[in-house]
């Protein structure tokens, strides 16, 4: 047998092996078929791929090739319009929205994108909209509520491919993939206990329990707290009211947070559960003039270039902090494990397989340091400091 022919033969040897089996029947792995064949690895792995793009086989990252099912659902070489149906297009929405785009351009598929503006109704319409419009494929980041969209389910039950970003919807077989949300907190509690801090509290305008994200943040803050048996209980402070705006803390918000900081002088760090939770920790803190991070420390959540060195300088330069600390999301590499799933559909009725929760990065910024030697401060009359 010539060498350059041997790939053509395995590939044929592989397709008449297909033709022997059940559709969700589950083939050898790479490493069985390249001993078998006496091939390298890349021969097979790119003889399955042909096959996945044909639509005979399906690829299910960490479960193996399995015989595709014709009748199940469209495959992932049919998908030719996908639509990108998200809240807003915030920073961190538009960086997860161009690296999908990029992954898709490369293959010629259209993409459109549409903002729910967090409204599960809205979200449905846009869903009926797309489809009439011809899309076949969706990436949906879902509205927050204690229900899901009507459309949304009709996508799980139609089997379109669809793939949902940052929140898991339980009980709803569509694949997602999400930052890890506990290890996220987790990460940030552990860097302000490896400093000395003892006393740690969550800041969150919006009660944590009205979004999946801060619930699964608050209890990742709740899990480490306990586990470095830090004192006190877990606590987070919320907004006696508060406006939905991911950017723009109330103004209600702020004085009851300069409030709380002059009345528990025993706190020395925060965990900041938003970006915008993170810009009114920093204004708060500003304001009573404490130095950060002498007096006080603070790490936020996916702020990624917006406080970082000069532009936070520029708006805080009181607070003495040459660059803040977050938990960044891996937004790019949450994008193209999205796309993995929508362009290689998961057939498996597990349902748990589909979720894809990847960490979270610490990126050390000078807004944590150990806490002073007095961790009990008195404050003048009226909360501020000369």
């Amino acid at each position: 047998m010539r060498r350059k022919e041997l790939p053509q033969q395995v590939e044929q040897a592989i397709r008449d092996t297909i033709r022997t089996l059940q559709p969700g029947q589950r083939m050898s792995d790479v490493a069985d078929l390249a001993l078998k064949w006496q091939v390298g690895s890349y021969t097979i792995k790119s003889v399955l791929e042909q096959l996945a793009q044909e639509g005979l086989i399906v690829r299910i990252p960490g479960k193996g090739t399995f015989v595709a099912d014709p009748g199940n659902s469209v495959a992932a070489s049919k998908i030719t319009y996908v639509a990108v149906i998200v809240p807003a297009l915030g920073q961190l929405e538009s960086r997860m929205v161009n690296a999908a785009i990029d992954v898709l351009d490369a293959r010629g598929i259209e993409v459109m994108i549409r903002l729910s503006h967090g409204n599960a109704n809205r979200e449905s319409t846009l869903i009926r909209q797309c489809r009439a419009q011809g899309a076949n494929g969706f990436v949906i980041i879902p509205a927050d509520g204690a229900t899901y969209s009507e459309e949304l389910l009709r996508l799980a039950a139609d089997h379109c491919p669809t793939v949902l970003w940052d929140r898991w919807l339980p009980g709803l077989n569509i694949p997602c993939v999400f930052g890890d949300h506990r290890q996220g907190a987790s990460l940030a509690v552990e860097e302000l206990a490896r400093l000395g801090h003892q006393h740690i509290v969550a800041v969150s305008e919006v009660p944590v329990h009205l979004r999946q994200s801060l619930q699964e943040r608050w209890e990742g803050f709740c899990g480490a707290v306990q586990a470095h048996a830090l004192e006190g209980v877990p606590v987070v402070w919320n907004a006696e009211t508060f406006v939905a705006d991911p950017w723009q803390p109330s103004a209600t918000f702020l004085d009851e947070l300069r409030q709380k900081i002059v009345d528990h002088p025993e706190v020395t760090a925060y965990v900041a559960l938003t970006a915008g939770d993170t810009l009114g920790l920093a204004k708060a803190l500003t304001a009573l003039h404490l130095n950060v991070p002498k007096e006080k420390s603070a790490i936020g959540f996916g702020l990624d270039n917006l406080f970082d060195s000069r532009i936070f300088m520029d708006h805080f330069p009181q607070a003495g902090i040459q660059g803040w600390t977050w938990i960044d999301q891996p937004e790019d590499q949450i994008a193209r494990k999205a796309m993995e799933f929508l362009l290689t559909p998961n057939r498996n009725d597990e349902i748990e397989t589909n979720q894809r929760a990847l960490p979270m990065r610490l990126h050390q910024g000078t807004s944590c340091a150990s806490p002073p030697l007095a961790s009990i401060y008195a404050m003048p009359q009226g909360g501020t400091r000369a």
